[in-house]
């Protein structure tokens, strides 16, 4: 988690003008969009992969959101070769390094007593 955490704040810091980039229509609206599309990512996938992880071994869906995760990455460094609709491609670059970081948290939650929960949901938001 911390080195997605760590990846996550360096990559935050070149979203906008990457974005300006790859696509100068792009707006700070679409950028609120970009933004928020990891968060979505996250969300909808933690309780998917939550739910894996209580019926199959933990590691299945801890390796295929590293795949998912790399995937990702990928897509985002090469979004400068498409021709066209690169701030889409952008968006789903980082709607699905959200899924991929989903189960960090969704494993932490199944780890965890209620009593832990709380405090390691905040030491994993702190990496």
């Amino acid at each position: 988690m911390f080195l997605s955490s760590v990846g996550f704040s360096v990559v935050m810091m070149s979203i906008w003008p990457y974005l300006q980039k790859i696509d100068p229509t792009a707006d700070t609206s679409f950028l609120g969009w970009v933004i928020a599309s990891y968060s979505l990512g996250q969300m909808v996938a933690s309780p998917i992969f939550g739910l894996w992880s209580n019926y199959r071994p933990r590691k299945e869906p801890l390796i295929v959101s590293i795949l998912i995760s790399v995937a990702a990455n990928c897509l985002y460094a090469y979004l400068h070769i498409p021709a066209s609709h690169n701030k889409y491609y952008m968006l789903v670059a980082r709607g699905l390094l959200g899924i991929g970081a989903a189960v960090v948290r969704s494993y932490t939650a199944g780890a965890t007593s209620l009593q832990e929960r709380t405090s390691s949901m905040a030491n994993i938001s702190m990496c």
